[in-house]
């Protein structure tokens, strides 16, 4: 297999182009933000204080409250 042409590609990754022609897998890894369903409060106060500055504490509890209370679902007899 040849290299990607390289009219959208910079020269710089050449080397990585000749390693993804020959590889068998390609993993990639992102940030991302976890599920809700699978937060922890501390994750979903940070989470919501980020994304409401100016939001309460009392406001940020609600929220962190209402989401637990969604996470009910994974304990049950049928999560």
């Amino acid at each position: 297999m040849g290299v990607v042409k390289r009219e959208h590609t910079p020269r710089r990754f050449d080397h990585c182009l000749e390693l993804e022609a020959k590889a068998a897998r390609i993993q990639a890894y992102g940030s991302t933000l976890v599920p809700g369903l699978l937060q922890t409060p501390a994750y979903m106060r940070a989470l919501f204080r980020k994304g409401s500055p100016h939001a309460t504490p009392e406001e940020i509890e609600r929220l962190v409250s209402e989401r637990l209370s969604r996470q009910e679902r994974l304990r049950g007899d049928t999560p």
